[in-house]
């Protein structure tokens, strides 16, 4: 069951420097906010607290979430597609 307690927060950071976006910031933290909500409301589709934490998210997040993903997808996939092996690259270095 989903820790609904626990920070959902992405991380990538270099040299203390944040690599992502603030529409890729907010996207991420979206996936990782409902991910385990909906994990969780699969499994038991009446448990009361998940209904509780997607009727906050819809309620104030996801408008803003919305907005980001929508930003991204009209940059375009060749953009996108070189944000992720920018991404990736910056990973690799650091591993």
């Amino acid at each position: 069951m989903h820790d609904f307690d626990a920070n959902p927060e992405p991380v990538l950071y270099t040299d203390g420097l944040n690599l992502l976006t603030d529409d890729e910031r907010i996207v991420g933290l979206a996936h990782l906010t409902l991910m385990p909500i909906l994990q969780t409301l699969q499994d038991n589709p009446f448990n009361a607290r998940a209904i509780a934490e997607l009727r906050e998210y819809l309620g104030f997040q996801a408008d803003e979430a919305l907005d980001a993903f929508t930003r991204l997808c009209e940059l375009g996939p060749l953009h996108l597609s070189n944000r992720l092996a920018e991404l990736n690259a910056e990973d690799e270095e650091e591993g």
